[in-house]
């Protein structure tokens, strides 16, 4: 299973996001794996999201990943963007209409608010 949490502040902006975990859609069968098609979606929505977040908004975004176990976090600056908000709202639109297709059982999504008053 893949967690997602956003982090947001009192105002429902998105701080961080972070990823953990594999799917684990496909079947595992004796010869062949199958291809994790919800995995590959998850990933591609992720990375489409960070790059149009660095290289097309130009926000500065703090990414740690490891790539064995399924962990991204993307730090986001205190004050976003416009077209990075758009961004997060359509990323998080299209994982959760992938939870509700494929079940909670592949893709768990929560939000955790988050104290930015420092």
């Amino acid at each position: 299973m893949t967690t997602i949490v956003f982090e947001k502040d009192h105002n429902g902006t998105v701080k961080s996001f972070t990823l953990m975990g594999h799917v684990g859609y496909a079947r595992k069968r004796i010869f062949v794996k199958e291809l994790d098609i919800v995995c590959s979606a998850v990933s591609a929505l992720t990375f489409h999201t960070l790059n149009g977040l660095s290289e097309v908004v130009g926000e500065e975004i703090n990414v740690t990943q490891n790539e064995e176990s399924g962990f991204i976090r993307c730090v986001l600056p205190d004050d976003l963007k416009e077209g990075s908000k758009v961004l997060l709202s359509a990323f998080e639109l299209s994982l959760s209409q992938l939870q509700e297709q494929y079940g909670d059982r592949y893709l768990s999504i929560s939000n955790k608010e988050v104290n930015t008053d420092a």
